[in-house]
């Protein structure tokens, strides 16, 4: 018994003593995206992705993406996209 209370003794002081997280900052990510791809015949298209990222409560710009390319469709399932990409960080 003798050992039980001073098991739950140590437990409860340990207890008070650790904490799992702390307190988190003010740290307001943004992330914006748009994709769109769009067919200009039954087998050419077109793809695009932008994506803006900002810090600090969208007030400074932290990375932006920008990629255009144009697909071909072998079947409509099934296609391929040749296209480049334009990445600011």
């Amino acid at each position: 018994m003798k050992n039980y209370v001073l098991l739950i003794a140590f437990c409860a002081f340990s207890a008070s003593q650790l904490a799992a997280q702390t307190s988190p900052s003010s740290n307001y990510n943004n992330w914006f995206t748009y994709f769109a791809q769009y067919k200009f015949s039954p087998r050419w298209g077109m793809h695009l992705d932008a994506q803006f990222r900002a810090d600090d409560n969208v007030e400074r710009m932290n990375q932006s993406l920008l990629r255009t390319g144009v697909q071909y469709f072998f079947q409509p399932n099934l296609n391929a996209t040749l296209g480049y990409a334009y990445i600011t960080t």
